[in-house]
């Protein structure tokens, strides 16, 4: 199949649509360079949820470990993050999954010096601790020296990493 459309691109004369094609070829070529390593990239959150769910959920996995770097406050507020909360809240309660996670607040969303965290992310904390995930709280001026560990990432036992590289890219590696 993949021989064939590059047999067929390369007779194709229009010297633009050839050069747009081998730059989408190159997206492709590379799209393929990671997935022989075992790394699956997806562009948006509900492609990246779906194997979210089917990761946590699989055999095997026993011990999810998370960092979430909370940006603003709108963090698991919508209607999928809320899903995903009440995922988490299920397997942890049915003791299929144990589950740890650190949240990296925004000093704009828990100020230096203060013992208060926005109401609106005070829930979301409050839910984490009833369905029983492990919670650890630290505020992002916190880890001034160490740049490199303010990121959401998560670690499924022994079996994978996902990791957020922007808004809307997240990373899968077996």
């Amino acid at each position: 199949q993949y021989s064939n459309a590059l047999r067929q691109i390369s007779q194709i004369p229009d010297r633009v649509f050839r050069n747009a094609a081998l730059q989408q070829l190159d997206t492709i070529g590379k799209t393929l360079d990671n997935l022989g390593k075992g790394t699956l990239v997806f562009d948006n959150t509900e492609s990246w949820r779906l194997v979210y769910e089917q990761m946590l959920r699989s055999k095997g996995v026993y011990l999810y470990r998370s960092v979430a770097w909370i940006r603003d406050s709108s963090y698991w507020q919508d209607e999928p993050g809320q899903k995903s909360l009440r995922l988490n809240g299920e397997l942890v309660s049915s003791q299929q999954l144990t589950m740890e996670r650190i949240l990296i607040i925004r000093d704009s969303l828990w100020p230096i010096n203060s013992q208060e965290i926005i109401p609106k992310l005070q829930r979301l904390i409050e839910d984490h601790r009833r369905y029983g995930i492990k919670l650890q709280l630290i505020q992002e001026s916190s880890l001034t020296n160490d740049q490199d560990l303010i990121a959401d990432f998560g670690i499924y036992g022994s079996h994978a990493v996902g990791y957020q590289v922007t808004h809307e890219q997240h990373h899968f590696t077996r």
